[in-house]
């Protein structure tokens, strides 16, 4: 910084005596002390220019006498002094100020000032490497902007990586920096709960690493969270075509209503054929063993742990049957249960919309379907139990092959009609 001072200090001195000088003398001692600054702004062009000047008023000196003779010996004095300035001017002009500058520029680049740098080498016009020296500096000007973003990556900031990576229009591995930055975006919004954006964040980079894999893993669970009335989703597996040698097969369900994070779902096939108890005698859904086969063996074998815990227990509504008024006993609280008669109706606008084919294995465990009835797919219907009691508690009530409720019911012990399980999943667990 003192040194800074000290030739600011000389530049000034220099350059006022530069303003007063008269004499030949006067601007020689101007040039000396712009040159004991070299090197500093433009002080080598103003030596330069002040030593010219000093010249000119030499040449300008009055003649002795005006004889031939001396005029003689003057020109013969005077031509090459001009021609020698001639020759230094131009020398100046053209290698001294432009070396000067491109000192300066090297200098500027060499400190990091690299945009300062690109524009002194552009006012060169070429001069020497000067092309070469902008190539240099704006790869520089890159190399700082890369790293930059590197770091942004490797601080775990990706949002803002990604456009500091942009910006740099592919330099480097910039464009995969991106795709990568973009992944672990995917990943952090998957580990944070955020499954929809982040299954979509997952699709969008088109099988880069591992993300195909990872957004089957939560495929289903994306579709449950997106799905709405009147949509199927995947939810659990069971055994369906009856072939326990290649696995269970993933269920299939009908959203029945919405309610914030909570979705109501029914089986879109009847998935099994139990009793409603196992005895002819009076019973209620509090009481009937299908109950407590559904909330125990079925609740076991078609969904893990994580997906019990989505699935809420919910208070089961004791209805009574509404054309009979049949006792329905206590309400309950059951992760699984079975549709009551007027949920039948509230969530099935027509009989045919009540239709529902046994898979394979239901079939298999006794469930009858009819030939003549068959669902909207071309598959033969079946039978299948509601929870509600019939017109006495010996019975329960049904929905036949063509969707119609039998309210009346049938014998609670019949081992021929079908089960379509039903409950509400958490989609926030």
């Amino acid at each position: 910084r003192n040194e800074l001072a000290r030739k600011k200090s000389i530049y000034a001195q220099a350059d006022e005596s530069a303003k007063n000088a008269k004499r030949a003398k006067d601007w020689n001692s101007a040039a000396e002390l712009f040159q004991s600054i070299s090197g500093f702004e433009d002080a080598d062009q103003r030596a330069e220019e002040c030593r010219i000047k000093a010249e000119e008023l030499k040449l300008q000196g009055k003649p002795e006498e005006d004889t031939g003779k001396n005029r003689k010996k003057i020109l013969a004095i005077a031509i090459p002094t001009v021609l020698v300035c001639i020759i230094s001017v131009f020398a100046i002009t053209k290698t001294v100020i432009p070396n000067s500058r491109y000192n300066q520029a090297v200098a500027l680049m060499e400190a990091g000032n690299y945009d300062e740098a690109i524009s002194a080498f552009e006012a060169m016009n070429g001069y020497k490497d000067s092309a070469e020296q902008i190539q240099a500096c704006q790869t520089a000007i890159k190399d700082e902007a890369y790293s930059a973003a590197v770091a942004l990556m490797e601080a775990g900031q990706y949002e803002e990586a990604i456009p500091a990576f942009e910006a740099l229009d592919g330099y480097q591995d910039s464009t995969s920096m991106i795709t990568e930055c973009k992944y672990q975006i995917a990943v952090k919004l998957i580990d944070n709960g955020n499954i929809v954006d982040g299954y979509e964040a997952l699709i969008a980079l088109n099988g880069y690493k591992d993300s195909d894999t990872l957004a089957d893993n939560i495929h289903n669970q994306y579709i449950l969270l997106t799905a709405d009335v009147g949509d199927y989703v995947y939810f659990g597996n069971y055994e369906q075509d009856n072939n326990n040698s290649n696995g269970k097969e993933d269920i299939e369900w009908l959203v029945l209503d919405k309610q914030g994070d909570k979705v109501l779902v029914i089986s879109k096939y009847a998935l099994d054929c139990q009793q409603y108890n196992t005895s002819y005698s009076n019973v209620t859904w509090e009481t009937c063993t299908l109950r407590t086969w559904l909330n125990g063996t079925f609740l076991k074998d078609a969904f893990s742990s994580d997906e019990k815990a989505m699935i809420v227990t919910t208070k089961v509504t004791a209805d009574k049957n509404p054309q009979y008024n049949t006792d329905p006993g206590d309400a309950t609280n059951d992760k699984v249960f079975l549709l009551s008669i007027n949920e039948a109706k509230k969530y099935f606008s027509a009989d045919s919309s009540r239709q529902c084919a046994p898979t394979a294995y239901a079939i298999a465990q006794g469930a009858w379907t009819s030939d003549n009835y068959k669902t909207a797919e071309g598959k033969a219907a079946c039978w299948w139990w509601l929870r509600s009691p019939g017109n006495y508690q010996i019975k329960a009530s049904l929905i036949n092959y063509v969707g119609s409720i039998k309210d009346a019911g049938d014998r609670v012990n019949y081992g021929d009609f079908a089960i379509r399980p039903a409950l509400w999943i958490n989609l926030g667990s």
